[in-house]
């Protein structure tokens, strides 16, 4: 089962890049893959000490992160997994809509699979144990050399930008559904 998504920049201001998201499930994990082209060089992709080890961090999305969202049903529990391109991550639970945050405690680390950075090209591919729900969004926050920040989501509300709403539905196919 698979879908794939394209993730517009709100605002529109997409500085040049543009991002295509998708997720595929089988066997019990989840693979979410982000594939960013156009001037990819633009983005600041943050590191992390190379002695260090990929580890549970919080705030990621203060800087360029990738995101899952998925949930059973609309302003019920729901799970976000933050990964950013060096690996670091972080899962969280909620209750509803942004209440009752807390980290998953009992959830194992993604694995990046890939990570693939260019001038013109980045591709990053996780997997997590996760499974998705009926509904999912899948996101992105860029970080700029300009000390610029973008997100990026299949669907953006109108006045700000929120990953905790504007859902997808999947249908039993896993395909979008309008």
């Amino acid at each position: 089962m698979m879908t794939g998504l394209e993730l517009f920049a709100f605002g529109g201001n997409d500085g040049g890049i543009s991002i295509s998201a998708s997720l595929a499930a089988a066997g019990g994990i989840s693979t979410v893959s982000f594939t960013v082209q156009g001037d990819a060089g633009a983005i600041v992709l943050p590191g992390r000490p190379a002695a260090s080890a990929p580890s549970r961090r919080d705030g990621l999305w203060e800087h360029t992160c990738f995101e899952f969202f998925t949930g059973a049903s609309e302003g019920g529990p729901y799970r976000e997994i933050n990964v950013a391109p060096g690996g670091d991550w972080n899962i969280y639970e909620f209750d509803s809509y942004r209440k009752g945050m807390r980290e998953d405690a009992f959830a194992g680390a993604p694995v990046v699979r890939e990570f693939v950075a260019g001038k013109s090209k980045i591709s990053f591919v996780f997997e997590t144990t996760v499974r998705p729900g009926t509904l999912i969004n899948l996101c992105a926050v860029t970080g700029h050399r300009d000390g610029s920040k973008r997100y990026w989501a299949a669907r953006h509300g109108a006045t700000r930008p929120d990953f905790h709403s504007n859902w997808i539905s999947l249908s039993p196919d896993f395909s979008p559904q309008s």
